[in-house]
């Protein structure tokens, strides 16, 4: 009985990870969305942005929301810096 209703949690458990997992993918790429035009100023282009670790999107968003119009330098030194994840 105690396996049943092991088995029968992890089951419902293991249910909801699809789910996250695509709700994760889908908050990075709005995340991703919502920086392209203001990086596109900065003369970085959407592929280069592909390859950005989600700690350093975050930083930039961060960034974009403290100081509508940081330095060049500010957002290349994020973009430059990937970090330890």
């Amino acid at each position: 009985m105690k396996t049943i209703m092991t088995t029968a949690v992890l089951s419902l458990a293991l249910a909801g990870a699809p789910a996250f997992a695509q709700s994760m993918g889908q908050g990075y790429d709005m995340l991703i969305a919502s920086l392209e035009s203001e990086l596109a100023s900065y003369g970085y282009t959407t592929e280069q942005l592909d390859g950005l670790r989600l700690s350093q999107i975050a930083e930039l968003r961060l960034l974009f929301d403290q100081d509508s119009t940081p330095s060049q330098s500010q957002v290349d030194v994020i973009i430059a810096n990937p970090g330890s994840e």
